[in-house]
């Protein structure tokens, strides 16, 4: 909660700003920072500008909070419209009611062309896989195993990547093996003169 909600948020005894925090409580700190070390500046040298100075600090911090939120609420709707979803740091097509393995589709939108699916190994996007396909199914009491039909049904492409990779086809059709004298390494050691004598 940031300190324009709840003004006691300016009077916790935390100054240093720890990783552990999110931006709200970063710039909650800074502002903590600036306010007691500018009310102390100002009575030890009995200037009233340094007050002044706090203030417009304290509204610059207001509009950089501003300027966070705005971007944050951008972000997350350009996630959503989407079907976009960070995991890992990285930015990836999460599973929909539609679409729950995340299959390449004729359909998808341009801006999906360059972003791959999530992994399915990661647990958080198995979770939404089985809170899809199990959303229309009721309970069987025989299902001891907790299979069903929908995970025999649908599957995984084998190739879910960008089918139009133009630049990857053209390095494969066009690119040159790399030789000893540009790259060096293992193109090197496979020039090396092998005696046959030595392997018997």
């Amino acid at each position: 909660m940031y300190w324009t909600s709840n003004i006691y948020e300016l009077f916790k005894p935390i100054l240093i700003i720890q990783n552990n925090m999110n931006m709200e409580e970063k710039l909650n700190t800074i502002n903590r920072f600036i306010l007691f070390s500018g009310i102390l500046i100002a009575l030890l040298f009995n200037n009233t500008k340094i007050v002044a100075f706090i203030i417009i600090l304290l509204l610059l911090s207001i509009i950089v909070y501003n300027y966070y939120i705005k971007n944050k609420d951008n972000k997350e709707s350009f996630l959503n419209t989407n079907n976009l979803d960070i995991i890992n740091n990285k930015l990836c097509i999460a599973p929909t009611k539609n679409n729950p393995l995340m299959n390449r589709n004729v359909l998808d939108n341009n801006c999906k062309n360059d972003i791959e699916t999530c992994t399915i190994s990661n647990k958080k996007v198995k979770n939404k896989i089985d809170k899809i396909l199990n959303h229309s199914l009721s309970n069987d009491t025989y299902n001891i195993y907790g299979k069903n039909n929908l995970f025999h049904i649908l599957y995984n492409v084998p190739n879910n990547n960008n089918p139009n990779n133009r630049d990857l086809f053209m390095k494969w059709l066009y690119r040159d093996p790399e030789s000893c004298k540009e790259e060096g390494g293992i193109a090197c050691y496979n020039n090396l003169h092998n005696d046959l004598r030595d392997n018997l």
